[in-house]
């Protein structure tokens, strides 16, 4: 998984697969929440929303440069 930290220059194929993989892993937490241990599912949950942080600095990041130029 790519971590965003705001200074790295990620390219859009990196963040494109950490939208992706943020799909996959909501998926399978909505299609197993009911089976899934309530700590694995907070776990899980706490990855997605790294995940979905990533994808959103890298958003508003990209949307600045814009405004700049």
């Amino acid at each position: 998984m790519t971590r965003y930290n705001g200074n790295k220059d990620i390219r859009i194929d990196e963040i494109a697969i950490s939208a992706n993989n943020l799909q996959n892993l909501l998926e399978l937490i909505f299609s197993n929440m009911e089976a899934m241990p309530k700590k694995q599912a907070h776990s899980l949950i706490g990855l997605a929303y790294d995940i979905s942080a990533d994808v959103s600095l890298w958003l508003e990041k990209k949307e600045q440069e814009n405004l700049q130029s």
